[in-house]
This record gives structure tokens, sequence and C-alpha cells, in this order.
């Protein structure tokens, strides 16, 4: 199974985390807390100063347009480089953790929103 590498230390830095992480290619999953492209275009309307370029209208960028579990809308804008490393057994997770030597957080990726992310937390960020 494939998992995103990050630090807490270096959070999308492009340093690589650890020795044995490879460069992986992610598509950018952009999500907003709106029920519909209308409802977002709305929003974005009486707010454009908070907008950015490439945000608005919502079905004009981006492809894949879609719903989460949530009901949220989301849509794929572009891809992002970052690093991951193969995991295929528990065994495997525990080795990689001993020669991290710091404590791992177990989440999804902020890029895709689906891939599984190791984030080595060798910093505080709380």
């Amino acid at each position: 199974m494939l998992f995103e590498v990050t630090r807490t230390s270096r959070n999308y830095d492009y340093e690589i985390p650890h020795p044995k992480c490879k460069k992986i290619t992610r598509v950018y999953t952009q999500v907003r807390n709106f029920t519909s492209p209308e409802e977002y275009d709305n929003w974005c309307r009486e707010n454009r100063w908070l907008i950015r370029k490439n945000e608005f209208p919502w079905l004009e960028f981006g492809t894949n347009h879609r719903y989460n579990e949530n009901g949220c809308i989301m849509r794929d804008n572009g891809t992002s480089d970052t690093w991951g490393i193969e995991i295929n057994s528990l065994e495997e997770l525990l080795d990689f953790q001993r020669s991290v030597g710091e404590s791992i957080i177990l989440q999804i990726s902020d890029i895709d929103k689906k891939t599984p992310c190791l984030e080595i937390y060798d910093d505080y960020r709380e």
C-alpha cells in the first residue's frame, strides 16, 4: 500500500522526509463545504476579495466535479509532487517507525483527500 510521508517540521517542504521515500505525484483535490456549485458561486460573488484565481465559478475550473460522502462539492485541480513509501504489512510499518525514531501520525493526504499519510511528528504543531 502506498503512503504519503510528511514531516511536521517541514510540512509540504520539498525535502525528502526520510531516506526510504520516493517522489510521488498526487492529484490535487479541492473540497469546499458547500452542497452545490451554485451555492459556492453565490458565496463567491458576495466575497470576491477572499477568492483566489482559478477558483470561481466552480464548474469552469478543474475536472471530475463531484460530491464527497458528506455531500460537499469536490473537484480535481492539477497535480502535486510529494513523497511516499510502499508499506505492505504491519511489520514493515513498525520497521519504518523504528527507523524514523519519532512518533508517526496516520492521517489522510491533504493533497488528494484519500491516500493514507504518515506524518513524522518531529515538531509541535497544535
